[in-house]
C-alpha cells in the first residue's frame, strides 16, 4: 500500500516519462507538455531554460499551446528577460491559431490596455467570445463580467448570471463565486441564499478563501469538506511537518465580544510548497463571526514548508486559533 500522495507522485513520474518520450520523438503536443512539467517542476527538476527550449521546439511545429506558454515565460521573466512586447506577440500568435488560453489572455490584456496592447472593450469581447466558443472557463467568466459591468455590451445581469453559470459548471473558481454573489444579491436570478451558499461552497472547495468566509457568514454551522487535491501529502511516512514562522493574532468580531464568547476554532488547511496556507476547512466552529476571523488570521500566517526527500511539498495540516477575552 502507498499513501495517496505517493501514488500521485508515481503517476507524475510516469507522465514525465511518457511526455519526454513523445517529445523526443518529435510530437509537438508532447514537447509542450514536457516543457510545462519542466517549468512547474512536476516529476522533474524545475528548469526554465529547458522548458523554453521545448516550447520553442513545439512552436517550430506550429503548436499553439507552446506559443501561449512562451508568452507566459516572457511575461513572468522565467528563464528569459521579462519582455511584455514579446509576451503579447506570442499570445497573439497563439490566439490567431485558436488557442483558447491565448484568446482569453489577449482579451484580458485588451480589456485593461496592458503590455503594449491598446485598450478596447469591443475587441476584448471578441476574443472572450472566441475562447468561450472553445469552452474555456476563464473566458466564460470574463464574458459574464463584461455583461455585469456593461463593457462592450449593454449591461444585463441575467446574461451575466448565465455566463457565470456556464463557467461554474466547468468548475471555474471565479465563476462559482460570481454566481454565488448573484444569487445572494438577487441580480439576474431570483434571490436565494441556499443557492448562494451552494455556489460559494463550490468556489471554496476550489480554493477561494473569500467564498469560504461567505459560506460561514451565511451558514455558520456549515463544514466545508476539503476536496482531494493531486499532489497533497499527509505528514508522516517520510514527509516532515511544516513549522509556523509567522503568526497573526485573530481579531474578535463585535458580536462575539458583546456575548463574551471564548473558545478555539480548529481549521484544516493545505500548506503549499512556498509555506502559504490555502484550502480552509472548519473542523470545529464556535460561531458569532469568530470562524471567519480565524480564517482571516491564518491566511496571514507563514510556514516553513513540509519536506519530502529534502524537497518542499504541499501537505494537509490542522491548526488551532484561540479566542480569549482579556
Amino acid at each position: 500500500m502507498y499513501e495517496k500522495g505517493q501514488g500521485l507522485a508515481q503517476d507524475c513520474d510516469q507522465a514525465v516519462a511518457w511526455y519526454r518520450e513523445s517529445a523526443e520523438k518529435g510530437d509537438a503536443a508532447g514537447m509542450d507538455l514536457f516543457g510545462k512539467m519542466l517549468e512547474d517542476g512536476r516529476g522533474v527538476a524545475q528548469d526554465y531554460a529547458q522548458a523554453i527550449g521545448w516550447y520553442r521546439k513545439a512552436v517550430e511545429k506550429g503548436d499553439a499551446a507552446g506559443m501561449f506558454h512562451l508568452g507566459v515565460m516572457y511575461a513572468t521573466g522565467r528563464g528569459v528577460e521579462k519582455d511584455f512586447d514579446q509576451a503579447a506577440a506570442w499570445y497573439r500568435q497563439a490566439a490567431e491559431k485558436a488557442d483558447p488560453s491565448g484568446m482569453n489572455i489577449l482579451g484580458r490584456l485588451t480589456l485593461t490596455g496592458r503590455e503594449g496592447i491598446a485598450q478596447d472593450d469591443t475587441q476584448a469581447l471578441v476574443w472572450f467570445r472566441k475562447a468561450a466558443e472553445k469552452g474555456d472557463p476563464n473566458a466564460l467568466f470574463n464574458l459574464g463580467r463584461m455583461y455585469k459591468e456593461g463593457r462592450g455590451v449593454t449591461q444585463d445581469d441575467a446574461e451575466a448570471a448565465a455566463w457565470f453559470r456556464k463557467a461554474a459548471e466547468k468548475s471555474d473558481e471565479a465563476g462559482s463565486y460570481a454566481l454565488g454573489a448573484m444569487y445572494e444579491a438577487g441580480r439576474g436570478v431570483a434571490q436565494d441564499n441556499s443557492q448562494a451558499i451552494a455556489w460559494y461552497r463550490k468556489a471554496a472547495e476550489l480554493g477561494d478563501s473569500a467564498a469560504l468566509r461567505n459560506v460561514v457568514r451565511l451558514a455558520p454551522a456549515t463544514v466545508i469538506e476539503l476536496v482531494e487535491m493531486p499532489g497533497v501529502f499527509r505528514i508522516g511516512g517520510g514527509v516532515t511537518p511544516p513549522r509556523a514562522i509567522h503568526q497573526v493574532e485573530p481579531r474578535y468580531s463585535e458580536e462575539a465580544r458583546q456575548a463574551k464568547l471564548q473558545g478555539t476554532v480548529v481549521l484544516q488547511i493545505v500548506i503549499g510548497k512556498t509555506g502559504l496556507p490555502t484550502q480552509f476547512k472548519i473542523m470545529r466552529s464556535i460561531g458569532l463571526g469568530l470562524d471567519e476571523k480565524a480564517i482571516e488570521a491564518v491566511e496571514k500566517w507563514r510556514f516553513s514548508p513540509a519536506l519530502r526527500d529534502g524537497k518542499p511539498v504541499p501537505v494537509l495540516a490542522t491548526v488551532e486559533v484561540n479566542f480569549r477575552l482579556r
